[in-house]
C-alpha cells in the first residue's frame, strides 16, 4: 500500500510520555568523614520497568544533585562507590525536592602479613605482592587492583589496602623464587591476624613447540597453569596463570622457576 497516496500528513503515534510530563528528584548530600571525588546517583523505579531508570553525576565536592527526565512514580536511590558506605533509599517519590542522602566515608580493609623463605623461614627483604579478590562480601562488586607492588622491608612485612569487604588471596614473588600465595583471607574475620606466605625455589620446566611436521615453531606463547585444588585465584576451579614465555628460533620454551604441583 502506498502510504503517500492520500497526500495528507502522516500521523505517527508513539507509546512514550511527552518530555513535558517527565519530572525530577532533587536534593543534597550530607557528607561526613572526607571529600568525595565525584559520585553517581542512580534512580531505579520500584515498578521494575527497566526503561525508566535515571541517574545524575555529582562533581567532586559538590553537595547538590538533580535527576531529570523521570516518569512519575516511586524510585529507589542508590549511591555506590569504593570510597563510601553504600547508600540506598527506597520509596522516593518523583517528583521530589529536598531529598537528603547520607554520604559516609569508610576506611578500606588492609591485609597485613609477611613473606618468608619456606626452607629457612627467614624473611625476604625485597619482593612483590598483590591481592586478588575471590568474592565480595557486601556492597557493590568493585574490581580489585591486581598490579604487583614492590616491597622493601627487612622484616619481610607488607600491607595491602583492598577495594572493600571481601575474600582475598595474596600472591608473592621474588627474583629467583617461584610465585607463592596465601590462604583465603576474609576481611570481616581477619582481625589482627597476619598472613604468612612461604616462598620457595621452583622447578625448571623446559619443552619445545613444533608443527604437524615436527618442525620447531618460533614465537609461540606458552602459559603455565596450576591445577591446584585450591580455588584461590578467581573462584574458577583453581586455575592460575603463573608464567608465560615465547619459544625461540628452535621452538624451545624455558621456565626457570615454576611452583611444584599439577600443571598444564
Amino acid at each position: 500500500e502506498d502510504i503517500t497516496a492520500s497526500g495528507k500528513p502522516l500521523e505517527l503515534k508513539c507509546d512514550f510520555l511527552s518530555p513535558a510530563s517527565l519530572v525530577e528528584i532533587a536534593g543534597t548530600l550530607k557528607v561526613t568523614g572526607g571529600e568525595h571525588k565525584g559520585l553517581w546517583i542512580a534512580a531505579a523505579p520500584q515498578n521494575g520497568d527497566i526503561f525508566d531508570h535515571g541517574s545524575a553525576y555529582v562533581k567532586p565536592n559538590e553537595t547538590t544533585f538533580r535527576i531529570r527526565a523521570l516518569v512519575p512514580g516511586k524510585y529507589t536511590l542508590r549511591v555506590q562507590d569504593p570510597q563510601i558506605a553504600p547508600v540506598e533509599i527506597k520509596a522516593v517519590d518523583a517528583p521530589s525536592e529536598g531529598v537528603e542522602l547520607d554520604i559516609r566515608f569508610t576506611s578500606k580493609p588492609v591485609i597485613r602479613g609477611a613473606v618468608v623463605r619456606k626452607d629457612t623461614q627467614e624473611p625476604l627483604a625485597a619482593f612483590r605482592v598483590r591481592a586478588r579478590k575471590i568474592r565480595t562480601l557486601r556492597g557493590a562488586n568493585f574490581v580489585q587492583d591486581e598490579r604487583w607492588r614492590e616491597i622493601d622491608n627487612a622484616a619481610g612485612e607488607f600491607e595491602l589496602e583492598v577495594i572493600g569487604p571481601g575474600v582475598y588471596v595474596v600472591e608473592a614473588s621474588a627474583d629467583g623464587l617461584a610465585i607463592a600465595r596465601s590462604g583465603q583471607i576474609n576481611t570481616d574475620k581477619m582481625g589482627d591476624t597476619r598472613a604468612k606466605i612461604e616462598i620457595s625455589a621452583g622447578i625448571a620446566l623446559r619443552g619445545s613447540a613444533v608443527d604437524e611436521e615436527s618442525r620447531p615453531v618460533e614465537g609461540v606463547r606458552i602459559s603455565v597453569l596450576s591445577l591446584s585444588p585450591c580455588r584461590a585465584m578467581r573462584g574458577d576451579g583453581g586455575e592460575e596463570a603463573t608464567l608465560e614465555a615465547a619459544t625461540d628460533e628452535e621452538g624451545r620454551g624455558n621456565f626457570a622457576q615454576v611452583r611444584q604441583g599439577r600443571l598444564i
